[in-house]
């Protein structure tokens, strides 16, 4: 119930905050996307299956060869061995990934595949392995990555930058059962933690070389009765350490089962996708106010400054057009008053009692004359 309202809560939410998908903005910034997201997410709660998402990189990060190697089994018949290896050939173009369970083998519906593989039953809980085209468009993988109960990346290193793949897939590396496989069989305790670093968070790392467990496999099954066989099967399936994906896919249900039943875990597990999926479309909306802050910001100081530039302008044309005048220390204003007054004194002067008792008619003409001739025009002048 927790887990529904908190979905309820952000899907009502996100639209105040998030904008719609258009060229300009980020799909791990558009509404649409997470949206959608919280949609399924509310959906799979009630999923029965556990949903573990394999994603390759590209061609060369052996996605293909890891999932056929957990999938395969050295005792497998010819015809489960086929259907596993030809998953991708016996599908039309266009489709973008294969979905695994188990289940007897039958015409299945392309992109569907049913196996009886022994990988898929010793987990407790029923499992649906989801493998990505490699390289699937990136925009799709994401949306659906960010919807597996766990999310497992592939990558080779020396064709994918990691510091890239690290930011375009942080969403979905944020997942707390998120797997990140270096296809190598080895590597350094230096590069995990500078991996992590880079996540800002405890990223499950694991250093897998699929090549050698397929090998492994093809060793014991062309001669399952020689020790010799046994022998370097062991030897090189222990050396792929394919074994520890096996771990951190069990790892993340016994996290979820804290004594449940297996419907509980598979709810559980569904719920902690839930979760993430709210953490990051809440980490999206800060991205958004945050930016959004950050050009109220910069439009603020820019204002500032176009305000202290109108200010200075301002102050800079008065002292250009009122400054003072030649040899004055009064402005041109006051010089100019100073100057009329001077001027017209006389006239009014000359305008006693007497007179305007005589020529009341003419004191206005004679007023408006002298104002009009002498009344600042210097500052006039000046302005025009």
């Amino acid at each position: 119930q927790h887990v529904l309202t908190v979905l309820h809560k952000t899907r009502s939410l996100l639209p105040r905050i998030l904008p719609p998908s258009s060229n300009g903005i980020r799909q791990t910034l558009s509404l649409d996307l997470w949206s959608a997201l919280l949609e399924k997410a509310h959906r799979d709660l009630c999923l029965l299956l556990m949903r573990p998402i394999v994603y390759g990189c590209d061609d060369l990060s052996g996605a293909q060869e890891l999932v056929t190697a957990l999938l395969d089994h050295p005792f497998s018949n010819d015809a489960q061995r086929a259907a596993i290896q030809n998953r991708w050939k016996d599908t039309r173009a266009g489709i973008e990934s294969v979905s695994v369970q188990y289940g007897a083998p039958s015409l299945s519906e392309p992109g569907s595949l049913r196996v009886q593989s022994a990988w898929l039953q010793q987990f407790g809980v029923p499992l649906e392995v989801l493998e990505l085209r490699a390289p699937a468009t990136e925009g799709k993988a994401v949306k659906t990555l960010l919807s597996a109960d766990v999310p497992i990346i592939v990558c080779n290193s020396a064709t994918t930058p990691l510091p890239s793949l690290l930011t375009r897939l942080a969403p979905v590396l944020a997942h707390p059962n998120a797997v990140l496989v270096l296809t190598s069989s080895s590597g350094s305790e230096a590069l995990i933690n500078r991996i992590r670093s880079l996540c800002e968070h405890d990223l499950t790392i694991l250093f897998i070389d699929p090549s050698r467990a397929l090998k492994a496999l093809r060793i014991l099954s062309s001669a399952p009765s020689s020790s010799t066989a046994v022998e370097k099967y062991q030897e090189n399936f222990t050396a792929s350490n394919l074994s520890k994906l096996t771990e951190a896919v069990s790892h993340a249900i016994v996290d979820a089962a804290r004594g449940t039943s297996s419907f509980a875990v598979v709810q559980n597990l569904h719920a902690q996708t839930a979760h993430s999926i709210v953490q990051n479309s809440l980490s999206a909306c800060q991205s958004v106010l945050q930016t959004a802050r950050h050009e109220v910001d910069e439009l603020c100081t820019q204002v500032s400054a176009l305000r202290a530039r109108a200010e200075e302008v301002r102050v800079k044309a008065a002292r250009e057009v009122f400054g003072p005048a030649d040899g004055s220390k009064s402005d041109a204003i006051q010089t100019s008053l100073d100057k009329s007054r001077r001027d017209i004194k006389p006239t009014m002067d000359s305008l006693t009692w007497w007179k305007l008792l005589l020529r009341p008619d003419d004191v206005g003409d004679t007023v408006l004359t002298i104002v009009d001739q002498v009344w600042c025009k210097d500052l006039e002048h000046r302005v025009s």
